[in-house]
């Protein structure tokens, strides 16, 4: 009896896995037309890491194709937000590969981009994906001050939802 109701609700949850996995395909779809489309390459370079945002859980290896464009096209127009997003993005998808020293590595470049770029957004969630990894490996006393100064950071620019993806 408790088999057949497990099976039931896995056989009534398996079409919200692809939701789970964070890809949207008609926002996909979206993307790749601007790609395609936009004669405005700071807007491509946007459609780049969201594309690449879409992937960055279910196909690591299509993440890592439009962040290499992405930041190609940023580094070409000028667009440093747009690389510095590319290099964070970059290190979330090495953190959901628990390739942890790649996410760091991708993370600290991102904060000395976003730093020398005054991007205080930009620095929060770098330091919030930081603290993450560290949580990931189990050091709390690295992680904990990483999360305030991304607190910090977001509420100095009275970002509510900043603040609350602090985690």
């Amino acid at each position: 009896m408790k088999l057949n109701r497990s099976l039931k609700i896995f056989l009534f949850l398996i079409p919200f896995f692809q939701l789970v996995k964070g890809q949207n395909p008609a926002l996909v779809d979206s993307l790749e037309k601007v790609i395609k489309t936009s004669q405005i390459d700071t807007v491509k370079v946007e459609a780049l890491n969201k594309l690449a945002w879409q992937y960055r859980a279910s196909d690591s290896a299509k993440a890592f194709l439009y962040l290499n464009q992405a930041e190609k096209l940023a580094l070409e127009c000028g667009d440093t937000l747009g690389y510095i997003l590319s290099l964070n993005e970059r290190g979330v998808v090495y953190k959901n590969r628990i390739e942890l020293d790649r996410a760091n590595y991708f993370y600290d470049l991102a904060f000395v981009k976003a730093k020398e770029a005054k991007s205080v957004q930009m620095m929060a969630s770098v330091l919030n994906n930081k603290a993450s990894v560290m949580r990931m490996q189990r050091n709390m006393t690295g992680a904990i001050p990483k999360y305030y100064q991304a607190l910090k950071l977001y509420q100095s620019e009275n970002n509510y939802y900043g603040m609350r993806a602090v985690s």
